[in-house]
């Protein structure tokens, strides 16, 4: 059984993630942009998660939003220690998350 219903859905999804990877090209002076986008992309793995979760295997979870606040909590709390930028730091959030 097959997660995409079609190949053409499957084309979609994929086409609209690269395009979504290659804004940040486009706005190098205005980070607003590259925020809102970073921030609509989390949030939509979160929801597809937990829409994945609840819909397909019917369970009704709190624990997931554990992670998503561990995450958070994780990356306020290592800001003032480290820089923000360095990619080892964002695998250590993801794996901790």
């Amino acid at each position: 059984m097959s997660v995409f219903s079609s190949k053409a859905e499957k084309v979609f999804i994929f086409a609209f993630f690269f395009i979504a990877l290659g804004i940040p090209l486009f706005f190098n002076e205005n980070t607003f942009y590259v925020n809102k986008i970073s921030t609509m992309l989390i949030l939509s793995i979160f929801v597809m998660s937990l829409d994945y979760l609840v819909g397909r295997t019917g369970l009704i979870t709190l624990g997931h939003a554990m992670f998503y606040g561990l995450g958070g909590y994780l990356f306020a709390i290592m800001i003032p220690e480290y820089e923000v930028v360095n990619f080892w730091l964002y695998t250590f959030y993801v794996m901790a998350a």
